[in-house]
């Protein structure tokens, strides 16, 4: 599906050489689901208060 967004979902906010990124967070959908939603996008939404991104569904509607 891929997404918008920084590529990382997560972080240990740490500092310097102990900081790291890494993407856990995912979306899928079946193939279906994918050719009913084809406009569908996941968008990677940063937040202050969380060590994970939050992650938002846009369907934008069912094409069929």
């Amino acid at each position: 599906m891929g997404y918008h967004g920084s590529p990382f979902t997560w972080s240990n906010q740490r500092d310097g050489d102990e900081l790291v990124f890494a993407r856990l967070n995912r979306g899928v959908g079946n193939p279906e689901w994918l050719q009913k939603f084809q406009e569908a996008k996941i968008f990677h939404v940063s937040t202050i208060t969380s060590d994970h991104a939050l992650l938002i569904l846009k369907t934008n509607g069912a094409s069929n």
